[in-house]
């Protein structure tokens, strides 16, 4: 992982080549499953170790999304490396923007609605998802959902 208190933006950069050189990549290399997973801890270590910076959060987030949308076994990974408790707070910091009626969140909770959606579309078991609920995520989606363009924050 990239030390705690590196600059945010380096982190970000970083993550947003992994993710467009995944997106190029997508495909190409099945037998990747091991990279992937550990690429996918990478991203959720980067995101624990730079909780304060949106950016960090945003980018590792879409790289750990892509991941999983890709593989769906790696839903499982993400729940196994804490990743639900990371999202709550990627969420709960959407959420903070939306309230103080900043678009400049916008990205990250397109970011954190993306995640849920892969989750939930990895063929969970019920074990990811009792997680996923006992974390509280599906309340949060609804509260970041109506906090949108159109919808009523709070």
């Amino acid at each position: 992982a990239v030390a705690a208190g590196a600059a945010g933006g380096v982190v970000a950069a970083v993550a947003w080549v992994v993710y467009e050189l995944r997106q190029q990549e997508s495909g190409r290399n099945p037998e990747n499953a091991a990279d992937a997973a550990n690429l996918l801890r990478l991203m959720l270590a980067n995101m624990r170790n730079n909780a304060g910076d949106r950016e960090v959060q945003r980018a590792c987030l879409s790289v750990a999304e892509s991941l999983v949308r890709e593989e769906p076994n790696l839903g499982a990974v993400f729940v196994q490396s804490d990743g639900a408790a990371l999202l709550v707070l990627a969420m709960q910091e959407a959420l903070r923007y939306a309230q103080l009626d900043e678009s400049n969140g916008d990205d990250l909770a397109f970011s954190c609605v993306n995640m849920v959606a892969s989750l939930a579309g990895c063929g969970c078991s019920e074990e990811l998802l009792w997680v996923l609920r006992r974390h509280g995520i599906p309340e949060l989606l609804v509260r970041l959902c109506s906090s949108g363009p159109g919808g009523e924050t709070g």
